[in-house]
């Protein structure tokens, strides 16, 4: 838990320390819409950083959420790496780039497209994806061929700018929200 939120959930405390429970309950609805505001800020600091649609990483981008007797919550990456095929590429057909054909270029970085050798686009059950060759070979006898990869969902949610950018969003809701659950709770204990 960061600094700021340690002196928030005091603040929660030393005004409603008189009245039991109050204080861990408006603590605790205060940490969950502010995780919940933190990452919408670290999906869009994602498609800012990294050229990806927000409807392709937001189900991956999840939040822990408070309870009043556990005031914890966290904004997590539930998702390993993205599959290239996520991200701005060329060609886009299947069955072009490969050996001896103009190399696919893709876009992961906004602003930074580059070459990716021996890459190649293909159908694979029913959905266009972008493969590479392995050197082996199947069982069938067949060349083997992989999902070509990109920055897993923790590193990217984990950069320093979108961290910078969850945190600061949560923070600012943290207090905003806090506020008002402090005047409710003094509200009716009046």
């Amino acid at each position: 838990m960061s600094a700021a939120v340690e002196r928030e959930l005091e603040r929660a405390r030393v005004f409603l320390g008189t009245i039991a429970g109050a204080a861990d309950k408006a603590a605790s609805s205060a940490l969950n819409r502010a995780t919940a505001a933190g990452r919408e800020a670290g999906i869009k600091a994602i498609v800012d950083r990294y050229a990806v649609r927000p409807s392709d990483i937001r189900e991956k981008v999840t939040v822990t959420t408070s309870k009043p007797d556990q005031l914890e919550a966290a904004v997590v990456a539930r998702s390993g790496s993205l599959a290239l095929g996520y991200f701005p590429h060329t060609p886009t057909l299947a069955g072009t780039g490969g050996p001896g054909r103009p190399a696919l270029r893709a876009e992961v970085l906004r602003g930074q497209e580059r070459n990716v050798r021996g890459a190649f686009v293909a159908t694979i059950n029913g959905r266009t994806r972008i493969m590479m060759r392995t050197g082996g070979t199947t069982a069938s006898g067949k060349s083997a061929i992989k999902s070509v990869y990109t920055v897993p969902m923790a590193a990217m949610l984990g950069a320093d700018d979108v961290r910078a950018a969850v945190e600061a969003r949560a923070v600012g809701v943290m207090g905003e929200v806090l506020d008002r659950e402090i005047d409710r709770a003094l509200g009716k204990a009046a």
